[in-house]
């Protein structure tokens, strides 16, 4: 008898069907990391809030972030008014779309601009772009701040995070309901490769395999928001390529619509 692939145990890998979604989950990456060291009170990891600080700014200044939370928002809470039958949601979230809503239309962007123009940033954020990272010995202005911001208790970091909140919980909020807005489907593969075309009048917004760990696979997948394929890859020694594995492989599959 086979274990059942979608377990608590399981892995889940996921692939963003369109550029929204690709875009709303590298943002939660970084919001995330942000998130674990806002409070940080020593150089590796100050630095490692900084890496997702000025990868989040980047993105402000390169993509309408506003615009685009809105518009999924309102989408979502369309949808969720309609009660469409595919929709699995067991909780109302009316209330969370409407607060996230006001939050974002009401943000004031002024101090997260303000933090572009940082001299000291702007340094740091162009030595990261060519790569040549931002030693101490070499960055003596950034060694003071450090040194400054640790001794009185460095509440810049809480403050830069909280600037971005509203648009961290919104981000959030949207994920949440488009994973939990699809049933898990058990899906299996003699060969190691898996193949399905999706419904065009549906908006297919993210894949997520649930793999248990006793297949010792990881998936590959490629596609977009008509079909997709997923090459369940073998790699017992990262120090050799990859391959495809042979070997049947049961594995649990949500594709996300909301």
């Amino acid at each position: 008898m086979q274990n059942n692939p979608i377990e608590a145990k399981s892995y889940i890998y996921e692939h963003p069907l369109s550029e929204r979604m690709r875009l709303f989950m590298r943002l939660d990456s970084m919001f995330e990391q942000m998130r674990l060291f806002h409070k940080a009170d020593e150089y590796y990891s100050i630095q490692l809030f900084l890496d997702a600080l000025f990868d989040v700014l980047d993105f402000l200044h390169r993509y309408e972030i506003r615009a685009e939370i809105l518009k999924e928002l309102q989408r979502l809470r369309i949808l969720l008014a309609r009660e469409i039958e595919h929709v699995h949601i067991h909780c109302r979230h009316d209330e969370d779309i409407d607060r996230s809503l006001i939050e974002i239309h009401d943000m004031n962007f002024n101090p997260i601009s303000a933090l572009r123009e940082n001299e000291l940033f702007n340094s740091l954020r162009q030595r990261n772009f060519n790569q040549s990272g931002n030693c101490l010995f070499e960055v003596p202005a950034y060694q003071f701040w450090l040194a400054k911001n640790c001794e009185q208790g460095n509440g810049f970091l809480p403050y830069c995070y909280s600037l971005f909140s509203p648009i961290a919980k919104a981000i959030g909020l949207i994920l949440t309901l488009v994973r939990c807005g699809a049933t898990i489907t058990e899906e299996h593969t003699d060969d190691g490769m898996f193949l399905k075309t999706l419904e065009k009048d549906k908006k297919n917004q993210l894949l997520r395999v649930h793999l248990a760990p006793q297949y010792s696979v990881f998936p590959r997948i490629s596609g977009d928001n008509h079909r997709f394929a997923i090459r369940f890859m073998e790699q017992p020694d990262p120090q050799l390529r990859s391959a495809q594995t042979e070997k049947p492989v049961s594995f649990g599959l949500q594709v996300c619509v909301l």
